[in-house]
């Protein structure tokens, strides 16, 4: 899982995505899965406001997007 945390310490929240998919394939069962799609997901929703806020409506439309898929 240090490979999610690493990318959301860059604040490389795609690649965090990518990780998280990895995990999630290779130890379905991991009881803290659910914290960390959290956590990646409350940053890809973080991201999302802050396009919002600058009037970037397509990126804020993406990152609420790839915040729900987690």
């Amino acid at each position: 899982m240090s490979c999610v945390e690493d990318n959301l310490a860059s604040n490389r929240l795609s690649r965090a995505g990518e990780c998280l998919q990895a995990v999630v394939a290779m130890a379905p069962g991991d009881p803290g899965l659910l914290l960390l799609r959290r956590r990646v997901a409350a940053r890809w929703i973080g991201h999302a406001e802050e396009r919002l806020g600058a009037s970037e409506l397509a990126a804020a439309r993406r990152a609420y997007e790839a915040a729900r898929e987690i």
